[in-house]
């Protein structure tokens, strides 16, 4: 004889996770997971906005282009390091610019 069984669906139960935080000094970090991706996310102290913060890195690399400029126009400054200014410069404010956008883009989904 053949016995015939059903097999009951599991329900899974949906459990609601907790942000995890972790204190480093005087940062936060603050880790969310989504499926298999860790995104860590940073506070800054005293709770100064994320914008002040890249605003102020931006302007530093625009400060470090400026001065590269100034030393290669003028020759102050070695040729090799005043390229170094302009390169550091250029990459420093175009990657807080880039945080800037993609941050303000994801807060308007």
């Amino acid at each position: 004889m053949l016995k015939v069984v059903k097999k009951e669906k599991k329900v899974k139960k949906v459990k609601k996770r907790k942000k995890n935080i972790i204190k480093k000094g005087k940062k936060q970090l603050k880790i969310r997971r989504k499926k298999n991706n860790i995104y860590i996310i940073m506070a800054y102290s005293f709770g100064v906005p994320n914008i002040v913060v890249w605003i102020q890195h931006i302007l530093s690399g625009l400060l470090l282009l400026y001065i590269g400029y100034i030393g290669v126009t003028t020759g102050n400054i070695s040729k090799l390091m005043s390229l170094l200014l302009v390169i550091f410069g250029v990459l420093a404010a175009t990657y807080h610019a880039h945080l800037w956008y993609y941050n303000s883009k994801k807060k308007k989904r």
